[in-house]
């Protein structure tokens, strides 16, 4: 199964109880790779982080408006 953002968990304390509160940066590349980083906050700690994606995408559809 892949992974997904909902399944981080807070580097400090290891809980699952915490959100994003900020996108600093998404990019979608040519070459169907991209990136995602995210800043978080562990409702249980208190610790904030920046979690970082690498990811692979597939375009399943294109339309024009």
């Amino acid at each position: 199964m892949s992974k997904t953002i909902y399944d981080s968990i807070c580097p400090k304390c290891g809980s699952d109880n915490w959100y994003h509160y900020n996108t600093d940066e998404i990019e979608f590349s040519f070459d169907g790779t991209g990136h995602y980083y995210i800043d978080c906050h562990c409702n249980n700690c208190k610790n904030d982080w920046r979690q970082c994606y690498e990811f692979k995408y597939v375009v399943t559809k294109e339309w024009n408006h």
